[in-house]
């Protein structure tokens, strides 16, 4: 599976016929590193042959064709009420804790 992110990254195109759409633009304010969670996730489901081995790495799982859809839903959720989190943290006055 090839995962194509447009951008900005309110779509997500997973395959020929899977077009996830309604991404919040935001997502992309949640920073794993230098890049988002988002794109760490897209990065790292390809599949991929090491090239001396020969040896394929394949994310997918046959036995639960969804696992990729839900997976990507929680990352845009966690990216996006962080990224929230953080700005009503931002926005605060008093940060005394007792």
């Amino acid at each position: 599976m090839e995962i194509a992110c447009i951008s900005p990254p309110t779509r997500l195109i997973v395959n020929d016929f899977l077009t996830l759409t309604g991404i919040p633009a935001n997502v992309d304010d949640y920073k794993l590193g230098n890049r988002s969670a988002l794109d760490w996730i897209i990065d790292q489901y390809q599949v991929s042959t090491d090239k001396r081995s020969g040896i394929t790495n394949d994310p997918n799982r046959d036995d639960d064709l969804t696992y990729i859809i839900r997976l990507i839903k929680k990352v845009v959720t966690v990216s996006v009420e962080t990224v929230g989190l953080v700005g009503r943290m931002e926005g605060a006055t008093d940060l005394s804790f007792g």
